[in-house]
């Protein structure tokens, strides 16, 4: 089931330009944190495409395997090329 305030963030992210960050399990239950730049959504299953800064390309995240998704301020990202534009606070 897709948590809808998950949809809501990375949608406002996605508009923004501002990295995500989430909890994302994979296919075998996996989990792993992920940092992001939403592109855009596609479905059914919801799915949402990515640019995944750790892996450096393009990933699909199904959105009901996401949890705690946050937008990251400061972090304004063409997918492609995310970077920090003013320094992050702790």
């Amino acid at each position: 089931m897709v948590d809808p305030t998950q949809l809501v963030v990375l949608a406002a992210a996605a508009s923004a330009h501002e990295r995500v960050r989430f909890d994302y399990r994979d296919g075998n239950r996996q989990p792993a944190a992920r940092r992001t730049a939403p592109a855009r959504r596609g479905g059914p299953p919801v799915y949402v495409v990515a640019h995944d800064n750790e892996r450096r390309d393009w990933r699909t995240f199904r959105v009901d395997r996401m949890e705690h998704a946050k937008r990251q301020p400061g972090y304004s990202c063409h997918p492609a090329n995310c970077r920090p534009t003013t320094r992050p606070r702790s």
